[in-house]
C-alpha cells in the first residue's frame, strides 16, 4: 500500500455489484444522457454514490489528475535519458576495455606462438642429445664389455702361468 492508504491499482478496491447504468429512475445530464451512478473511493468520501456524465473531464479533479500525469511522465522521460545517457558511456568504457583486452590477446597470441617454436626447437636438441647419449652408452657397453674380457683373460693367463 502506498501512503496515504490510497490503493495503487487503478480500479476500485471492491468490484461493482451493478453497473454504473444499471439503475431506475435514469438521471439525465445536460447532453441528454443517462450519467452513469459511481461510487466514490476517496478518503473523505468512501462509498459515497454519485452520478457524473461520461463527458465530464472538466472537474478540478480531473486537471489535477491529468496535470500530474503530465509531470509524471515527463519525469520518466528525465530519468529514461538520464540512464540512456549512463548506459551509452558505460557501453563506450566496455568497448574501449574490449579493444584493449584484444590487443593485448593477439600480442599473448604471438608470444604464446613464439614460445611454442622455441618448446619445439628445444625438444629437437634434447632428442639429438639423447640419440648421442645412447650412441654413447652402446659404446661404453661394448668397451666396458671387451675391458672384462681382457681382464678375465690377463687373469686367466697369470693364473695359468702360476699354476703351470
Amino acid at each position: 500500500m502506498e501512503s496515504g492508504g490510497r490503493r495503487p491499482s487503478q480500479g476500485p478496491p471492491v468490484p461493482y455489484r451493478e453497473r454504473p447504468l444499471s439503475y431506475e429512475p435514469p438521471v439525465m445530464c445536460r447532453c441528454r444522457l443517462k450519467a452513469p451512478r459511481w461510487i466514490s473511493w476517496s478518503d473523505d468520501n468512501p462509498g459515497r454514490r454519485y452520478f457524473r456524465c461520461s463527458r465530464a473531464w472538466h472537474s478540478e479533479f480531473m486537471k489535477r489528475l491529468l496535470l500530474d500525469l503530465r509531470d509524471a511522465v515527463w519525469r520518466i522521460r528525465e530519468e529514461r535519458a538520464e540512464l540512456e545517457l549512463c548506459v551509452n558511456t558505460e557501453l563506450e568504457v566496455q568497448k574501449e576495455m574490449n579493444q584493449a583486452l584484444q590487443v593485448e590477446n593477439l600480442k599473448m597470441q604471438v608470444e604464446l606462438c613464439e614460445m611454442k617454436k622455441k618448446l619445439a626447437q628445444k625438444d629437437e636438441a634434447l632428442q639429438v642429445m639423447a640419440m648421442k647419449i645412447s650412441e654413447g652408452t652402446r659404446c661404453r657397453s661394448i668397451s666396458a664389455l671387451l675391458s672384462v674380457l681382457v681382464v678375465g683373460l690377463a687373469i686367466g693367463f697369470m693364473l695359468g702361468v702360476i699354476v703351470a
